[in-house]
């Protein structure tokens, strides 16, 4: 039987994760957990989309999505500190695709 290594966000879409084995799931579970394994988010946007590293300065929007408060870490509540940036993949004249990772 197959078992889930990680979950998807609930406005995220993307691939899941699987293993064969116990053992193989807890491992992938661990690589996600300590943050091992990098992530690419590729959006089709419509128009020209900014790039460049403060192009998230704010915060992205997702139809039907609920808001989320600042994060914040550790003891001491300082903010995670990450920065993205949004490099343009391809750009035909009526669409744009960007890929970004956190």
């Amino acid at each position: 039987s197959l078992r889930a290594a990680h979950r998807l966000d609930r406005v995220t879409g993307g691939v899941v994760l699987l293993a064969r084995t116990a053992d193989a799931a807890r491992w992938l579970s661990l690589l996600m957990q300590r943050r091992s394994v990098s992530k690419t988010y590729v959006a089709l946007v419509r128009g020209a989309f900014p790039s460049g590293p403060d192009a998230s300065d704010d915060a992205l929007w997702t139809p039907g999505a609920w808001e989320v408060p600042d994060r914040v870490f550790g003891k001491d509540g300082k903010a995670d500190g990450t920065e993205s940036a949004f490099p343009t993949v391809a750009w035909p004249p009526a669409l744009e695709t960007a890929s970004w990772a956190p």
